[in-house]
C-alpha cells in the first residue's frame, strides 16, 4: 500500500526492547490475535468460551475501542508518550490523537503504536522525518505532496496526526477499505511487508499498556469484554488454541476456524433451493428453486440456532409475503428473527462485524450483486472463517455442488470486489 517499511532493523531492536518481558503475548495468544480473537469470557471456568462484543470496538482492535472513559484515554495516551519519548513532538498530543479516532472510528492507541513502531514517535534522526513531518511512514495522501523519497509532506507532526488517522481508516478499517484488515496482524501483513511479527507484538504492546487500565471491563460478573491482561491473569496460555473445544451453541472454536461446517458433528441445517423435495413449492409469486435464495438461508440460519427441524418450503409458506420480483425483501429477516426469538442486526457491508458474529456463535446472510457468485442478485450463509479471515460459505443455490463456493474460504477483499458485496444481517440467539 505504498507504505515504507521499517527502515532500520537496528532501529526495530532499539524499539522493541523497552518492552522486554513486559505484557509479553504467548505464543498461544499471539496465535488469537492472528486469527482475530481478542477477548474471552473467562467467568464460565473454562477459559475458551468467546463473549460477545461489547460496545464500539475490542480494545486491541482496529476500530475505537470502547473505554470507560474518553479524557482518561487522551490522559493515557499523552501519559504513554512522554514516559517512552519524552522528547517525542508528539508530546501533549493525546486530545489531537483521540479526536482523530473518534472522527474517523479509528482506534488512537493504534495510530500511536505506528507512529511509535515507524519513526519512535517523530524522534527519528533521519531527513525523512525532520523534513517532511511524518512519523508513519505514509504515501499518496490525498491533498498532500511527497518529499523527494515519496513520503507525505506535513506542515507539523500535529497536523499529520489527522489525515493518518483518516488514511488508516480509508486503507485498513472500513469494509471498503483496498486493504480491509479484521485484526493488527492482517494489517501488518500490508503496513509492514519486513517484519511483520515483531511489527505485530510492538504494536500490540504498545496498544495494551494505553488502553488496558481503561477499557470497559470493571464488572467481571457480566460478559463485558475482557483485555489481554485478564487473559494472562485469569487464564494463563489459553488452552483452546491450537485445539478445538465446545463453546456456545455447540459452535468448535479451533485454531483453524470458527463456525459451523457443511457435514459432520459441528454440521449447520444446511438446504439447496434446487433440492426436488421443495424446489417447486411456491415462494410468493414464485418458487423456492427460481427465487428462494433468502428463504433457504433463512431455514438454513433459523435452523442451525434453534433445532427446530423445518425445512425451507415451511419457511416460503409462512413468509411469502415476502418474495419480490427481485428476491426476498430485506424485511424478512427482522421479521424472521423477531418470530424465532433470535437477534438479528443488519451489519450494512461491515465483514468485521460479521466475523464477530461467527465467532461469538451467529451466522451471517450475505447478498451479492452481480459478480463472482450471480448474474442478477443472490443470497448466501457466511457459516465459517479460518485462522487467515477467510470467510465460508453455506450457498443455496450449489444444489449440483458444480462450483466450489461452498469449500473454499473467501478473503474479506474478494468477497468485496470480485463477490461484490451488497448487504450483511447477522443473526445470534
Amino acid at each position: 500500500p505504498n507504505i515504507k517499511k521499517i527502515f532500520d532493523i537496528i532501529f526495530v531492536l532499539i524499539q522493541i526492547a523497552p518492552f522486554a518481558n513486559v505484557s509479553a503475548i504467548t505464543a498461544s495468544q499471539k496465535q488469537l490475535f492472528d486469527e482475530g480473537i481478542y477477548y474471552y469470557n473467562y467467568n464460565s471456568g473454562t477459559c475458551n468460551q468467546l463473549t460477545d462484543y461489547i460496545g464500539n470496538g475490542p480494545a486491541e482492535g482496529l476500530a475505537f475501542p470502547n473505554v470507560t472513559s474518553v479524557p482518561d484515554l487522551v490522559t493515557n495516551i499523552d501519559n504513554y508518550i512522554v514516559k517512552i519519548r519524552p522528547n517525542s513532538p508528539f508530546v501533549g498530543m493525546g486530545n489531537q490523537f483521540v479526536a482523530a479516532g473518534q472522527k474517523y472510528k479509528v482506534n488512537p492507541a493504534l495510530v500511536v503504536a505506528l507512529a511509535y513502531k515507524e519513526e519512535g514517535l517523530g524522534t527519528a534522526d533521519n531527513f525523512t522525518t525532520k523534513s517532511s513531518h511524518d512519523s508513519f511512514g505514509t504515501t499518496g495522501i490525498t491533498g498532500f505532496k511527497n518529499d523527494t523519497y515519496g513520503f507525505a509532506i506535513f506542515d507539523s507532526f500535529e497536523a499529520s496526526i489527522d489525515p493518518v488517522t483518516k488514511y488508516v481508516s480509508d486503507s485498513f478499517v472500513l469494509s471498503t477499505g483496498a486493504y480491509y484488515s479484521i485484526n493488527i496482524y492482517q494489517m501488518m501483513t500490508h503496513y509492514t511487508p519486513d517484519g511483520v511479527e515483531a511489527a505485530t507484538q510492538l504494536t500490540l504492546e504498545v496498544m495494551h499498556k494505553i488502553l488496558d487500565p481503561i477499557v470497559s471491563n470493571s464488572n467481571a460478573s457480566t460478559n463485558i469484554d475482557q483485555t489481554l491482561s485478564d487473559i494472562q491473569s485469569n487464564c494463563g496460555s489459553s488452552s483452546s488454541s491450537g485445539s478445538s473445544s465446545s463453546g456456545s451453541g455447540g459452535v468448535s472454536y479451533s485454531g483453524t476456524a470458527n463456525g459451523f461446517s457443511l457435514t459432520g458433528p459441528n454440521a449447520m441445517a444446511h438446504f439447496y433451493q434446487g433440492d426436488t423435495r421443495w424446489a417447486s413449492k411456491p415462494y410468493g409469486s414464485w418458487t423456492i428453486k427460481a427465487n428462494g435464495c433468502g428463504i433457504t438461508s433463512v431455514a438454513m440460519v433459523v435452523d442451525t440456532l434453534k433445532n427446530l427441524n423445518y425445512t425451507p418450503d415451511y419457511y416460503a409458506t409462512k413468509y411469502g409475503s415476502y418474495d419480490t420480483q427481485g428476491g426476498s425483501s430485506w424485511s424478512l429477516f427482522p421479521a424472521v428473527a423477531k418470530d424465532s426469538g433470535l437477534k438479528e442486526e443488519n451489519l450494512d457491508k461491515n465483514l468485521a462485524s460479521a466475523a464477530d458474529y461467527i465467532r461469538t456463535g451467529g451466522l451471517v446472510i450475505i447478498s451479492v450483486r452481480a459478480g463472482a457468485f450471480t448474474t442478477g442478485g443472490h443470497l448466501m450463509v457466511i457459516r465459517a472463517i479460518d485462522a487467515s479471515g477467510n470467510f465460508y460459505l453455506a450457498n443455496p443455490g450449489a444444489w449440483t455442488n458444480a462450483n466450489s463456493t461452498e469449500t473454499t474460504g473467501y478473503s474479506a477483499s474478494y468477497l468485496i470486489n470480485q463477490g461484490a458485496l451488497y448487504n450483511l444481517f447477522g443473526f445470534k440467539k
